[in-house]
């Protein structure tokens, strides 16, 4: 099988960088732009957003905002809103629903596609894929992939610093997971990345230095956030969330732990997403019999603050069951695992691994 490495097509980070940011948005050859995004996020970014993108010689088209769940209803609503054939940028604002519906949104204009994080609790903005979910319910519908990633990605790290920390956390739950995950695929030798293909070395070097940073700066970019500080702590964590574990996902592929955070969504367990994927990565490691390194991880959740367990969200062992049964479904990166995982066993490391969180607290 061969190796396969994509991601954005530019990347822009730094306090003020949303402002400056016309320098981006003149290099499309578009006429106008599509803004989606939350009402919160769209209080603190459109206006900025919208001077730099006409300063670019852009046109802004409309904005739909109030989106909080990437679902076909919202993405009709926005196709609705844009012109084909890409005259119109689509921009993306916000967390991961208002990225994701932007990414829908994108693949049906056949539109470029900038996304504009304005909290760095997943590694979404990089993406090229986009999770649909029920209007009405919020029940998981599945995954949609565009061909490509965007076009560009604006992270504005003075938005970041004033978003509640508990984002920040979230994302660095998440790109922990990033590092495990794609030890596993590479384990693995049936194992297929999300890009397609093999993770390559350049992968497992960005899926490595996630795992690096947040060990590193993570309780400084904490404190920072705590703040509302931009400091060189916070840009690392910011990137590490964003674009490391972003590239590092895709390219280096997905395992366990995010099939239990999918076992999670479909379970109907109300986490987010961060929190979910950090408990599936301990759940993981005892999969794997990764004892020394549950023990390295379960220290660094408790010193960031990840220490979340089961009985926090709401899940008792027959909920457990349930998710791990899910997270065992045909379509989750379980398979990727280079040890063999039944329900049985997913749902007895689940427990296991919150047995051993609460025998520390």
């Amino acid at each position: 099988m061969f190796q396969r490495y994509r991601g954005p097509g530019a990347y822009r980070q730094g306090e003020e960088a949303l402002a400056t940011a016309d320098t981006e948005f003149a290099d499309f050859d578009a006429v106008d732009a599509l803004l989606i995004g939350g009402e919160t996020a769209l209080s603190v970014a459109q206006a900025p957003l919208v001077d730099a993108i006409e300063r670019a010689g852009l046109a802004h088209r409309d904005t739909v905002q109030g989106v909080v769940r990437c679902s076909r209803e919202t993405v009709s609503a926005c196709i609705d809103r844009g012109a084909p054939d890409g005259e119109t940028v689509v921009v993306g604002v916000g967390g991961g629903h208002a990225l994701d519906a932007a990414t829908v949104t994108a693949i049906e204009l056949g539109a470029p596609l900038v996304t504009v994080p304005t909290v760095a609790s997943t590694d979404a903005p990089c993406s090229a894929i986009a999770a649909l979910y029920d209007d009405e319910t919020g029940a998981y519908e599945g995954v949609v992939h565009r061909d490509r990633n965007p076009e560009l990605v604006v992270v504005d790290t003075g938005l970041m610093a004033a978003a509640p920390p508990r984002f920040l956390r979230y994302g660095m739950a998440d790109a922990l997971a990033t590092h495990f995950e794609a030890q596993a695929v590479a384990r693995n030798p049936s194992a297929e990345t999300v890009a397609g293909g093999r993770p390559s070395d350049t992968a497992l070097a960005l899926a490595a230095r996630c795992y690096d940073n947040v060990r590193a700066d993570g309780t400084a970019a904490l404190a920072a956030a705590e703040r509302d500080a931009v400091t060189p702590a916070l840009e690392t964590i910011v990137e590490t969330n964003t674009l490391l574990s972003g590239i590092g996902f895709e390219c280096g592929g997905l395992a366990a732990a995010h099939a239990y955070q999918e076992g999670f969504t479909r379970a109907g367990v109300d986490a987010p997403h961060g929190i979910a994927v950090g408990i599936g990565l301990l759940a993981q490691l005892v999969l794997e019999g990764r004892d020394e390194e549950f023990d390295e991880v379960l220290s660094l959740y408790f010193d960031l603050g990840i220490d979340t367990t089961l009985a926090e969200v709401d899940v008792d062992e027959d909920r457990a069951d349930d998710i791990a049964a899910h997270a065992c479904d045909s379509d989750t990166p379980m398979a990727n695992e280079p040890v063999t995982v039944t329900d049985e066993r997913a749902r007895d490391a689940l427990l296991v691994a919150d047995e051993r969180i609460e025998e520390r607290r």
